[in-house]
């Protein structure tokens, strides 16, 4: 009887069964299978923990304190809406036209400008027949000037009637504000009171409850209606 064969036989592939380098795909221009390629997995380490870091919380500024840091002279620049400027930011002298002070109101009438409308927003105003008296704040001082009396008393001449004389001393009247005091008492109260319009504003409560949004008082300005 034949002897059992230890285990199959494999006949040797003949060199003109070997695939033609030229018919081979692109990758496999070596002549070996890529099937016989064995691909070692890749391992991927788990990136590290970041640890969480906490910002510490400081305490946030009060209403008060961001409203008094404004810039008044940088609102005063911008009285005049650009062209094509649909609105304009509220500029803090327009709301002395109907301030019920009559030295205030007679002020934005005239539309007095630059260094005398300094002396002017700075001082307490009494009048006395043709006398004009400006109690002028001390650290003032140097507005104070022949020239600008005069200039000032020609410009408010005319919405008082008659011919008139400035006379400016240095002085405080505790009780009567300056025009400059009413102008930002006025501002700020616009100010405070369409940030509590925007804190009720459904929309903005909307980002504050769903995304944690945060409303910052000192980026908001009033526009002009």
């Amino acid at each position: 009887a034949p002897a059992a064969s230890a285990g199959p036989a494999y006949a040797p592939v003949p060199a003109s069964a070997r695939p033609n380098p030229d018919d081979l795909p692109p990758w496999d221009l070596d002549g070996t299978s890529a099937a016989r390629a064995q691909v070692a997995p890749a391992v991927s380490s788990p990136a590290p923990a970041m640890p969480q870091v906490t910002a510490a919380s400081g305490p946030q500024p009060t209403a008060t304190s961001v409203m008094e840091a404004i810039d008044w002279d940088e609102l005063e620049s911008d009285s005049r809406p650009e062209e094509g400027e649909a609105v304009a930011r509220l500029i803090p002298s327009s709301l002395l036209v109907n301030c019920g002070d009559p030295w205030s109101e007679l002020i934005a009438r005239t539309g007095v400008g630059g260094r005398l409308r300094q002396l002017a927003i700075n001082a307490v105003m009494s009048q006395q027949g043709e006398t004009v008296q400006l109690i002028l704040k001390p650290e003032q001082r140097h507005l104070i000037s022949d020239r600008a009396r005069a200039d000032l008393a020609e410009i408010i001449g005319p919405e008082l009637g008659k011919a008139v004389q400035v006379e400016v001393t240095l002085g405080l009247v505790p009780d009567k504000e300056t025009p400059l005091e009413i102008e930002h008492r006025l501002y700020l109260g616009v100010r405070e009171q369409v940030s509590r319009d925007l804190e009720l504003d459904p929309n903005v409560q909307f980002l504050v409850q769903r995304f944690g949004a945060m409303l910052h008082h000192e980026s908001i300005e009033p526009l002009s209606n």
